[in-house]
């Protein structure tokens, strides 16, 4: 039978009889130790590596980095994966390198003499006990704050909730937010809770998706509105998303799928707070708190050219990244019956709940689709069951090549749908939606006919 592990601790000190013996130690009485002989090469290890506690001496000689200075390191980045971790500093001078050890942001100090032995474990037990003490209670603030702004805001896990504690900092600036993470996580729910956490909570929150708005023209239309005669069908100017959300804050998703266009027009959205309809040469004023979202590589669209530097510099100024729901299982329970909940209420039935063995098996599920394809196969789930238990669920699996990879829509169908949404958009008019698609009138006439639009 395997040994429990009490907690994993960083240990660093330069002195090799030291390490080695409190290394020994502390594996004996049952944790995980890693250690480092400097300074340097622990600080590599705790951006990697999450800590239940870092135990370090003060002074290292000859070192370029001591205990005090690697402390105060840790402790400065709040996104950092220790920053909360307790730092424990061991000083043969604890009248002065403790006090500047506990400046630096260390919890607790031990004097480094005969005593260590015995005095280090009780330390170490005392702060961790603190530590878990504070951080339940730090959780529970945050869950209590998440459940305040909106009942249909879930969380459990303490990744989820590390991005609360990000969008608690960030919501009552006027700061731009690049929200990333795979496709169904939850971005636009971290946009809206931006949204209500914030100064704007009172003003609208407008939300679009990108990556439906495949046309460049729709694009600019759609965010940035026309005056009247802008082109032809256009008899009447009409407001873009962008002016509707003044005031509030504008959530836009998928953000890589801009048009190079749209990204220069963003660009003075963000700088300037003014935007420009299409066929005007003049700007409008605008105040709103732009939320951007993507699961694509900016980074690396930027190498190749399909995405502005400057406008990727202007949207990434306060980047938060949703984890994956494999990432936070212990949201999965809490989500799912969220969304039973959520479902009974819409469609007047009893109140519902998970049989274990159903829990079971969405626990055990990889989760390719996140967040929006649990609440899928809850639903799914729920119009199955003959009771008031749920007790099976079933998965979909997304069509597959020869590869493996999940094949796309057909270019027919996302023809078909292209010309629908700008028929939509038209109100019918083929003229003006022959302008969205950048085609001709008789070629919407020939798609309408073929695909019975």
């Amino acid at each position: 039978m395997a040994k429990t592990v009490k907690a994993s601790i960083l240990l660093i000190d330069d002195n090799k009889q030291f390490l080695d013996s409190a290394k020994d130690m502390l594996e004996l009485l049952g944790y995980r130790v890693e250690a480092f002989n400097n300074a340097d090469l622990a600080l590599e290890a705790v951006q990697k590596t999450k800590y239940d506690l870092i135990l370090m001496d003060a002074q290292m000689k000859g070192r370029a980095l001591d205990g005090v200075e690697a402390t105060k390191t840790i402790k400065s980045d709040p996104d950092g994966l220790n920053f909360r971790t307790p730092v424990v500093v061991v000083t043969a001078y604890p009248d002065k390198f403790g006090w500047e050890a506990a400046k630096a942001g260390a919890s607790a100090f031990v004097k480094k003499s005969a005593d260590a032995p015995q005095e280090i474990p009780q330390v170490i037990e005392t702060i961790l006990a603190r530590h878990r003490s504070s951080e339940k209670s730090r959780l529970a603030g945050l869950k209590a704050g998440l459940k305040a702004a909106s009942a249909d805001f879930v969380a459990e896990s303490a990744a989820f909730l590390g991005v609360v504690e990000k969008i608690e900092r960030v919501a009552p600036t006027n700061a731009t937010v690049l929200v990333t993470g795979e496709t169904g996580v939850g971005k636009e729910v971290a946009a809206r809770l931006i949204h209500l956490k914030s100064g704007r909570r009172q003003g609208p929150f407008v939300a679009v998706n990108l990556a439906k708005l495949t046309d460049p023209s729709l694009q600019n239309d759609d965010l940035f509105g026309h005056v009247k005669g802008a082109y032809t069908g256009a008899e009447a100017a009409r407001d873009g998303l962008f002016k509707t959300a003044d005031g509030g804050t504008f959530f836009l998703d998928e953000l890589g799928d801009a048009s190079l266009e749209v990204q220069a027009k963003l660009l003075r959205v963000i700088q300037e707070k003014k935007l420009e309809p299409v066929g005007s040469d003049k700007t409008v004023d605008i105040d709103v708190r732009l939320v951007a979202a993507t699961s694509r590589d900016l980074v690396q669209a930027c190498r190749e050219g399909r995405f502005r530097e400057d406008l990727f510099f202007r949207v990434s100024v306060y980047p938060i990244h949703v984890p994956s729901l494999r990432a936070r299982p212990e949201d999965i329970e809490p989500l799912a019956g969220h969304f039973l909940q959520k479902f009974a209420a819409e469609n007047g039935r009893a109140e519902l709940r998970l049989a274990p063995s159903a829990l079971e098996k969405l626990k055990k599920h990889h989760w390719p689709g996140n967040v929006r394809e649990l609440e899928n196969v809850i639903r799914r789930a729920a119009v199955d069951a003959a009771g008031q238990e749920v007790t099976e669920v079933s998965f979909d699996e997304p069509p597959r090549d020869d590869d493996g990879r999940g094949l796309p829509f057909s270019l027919e169908e996302m023809e078909k749908i292209a010309v629908k949404r700008a028929l939509d958009k038209a109100g019918g008019n083929k003229t003006l939606a022959a302008k969205f698609l950048g085609v001709t009138p008789n070629t919407v006439r020939e798609k309408m006919s073929k695909y019975g639009l």
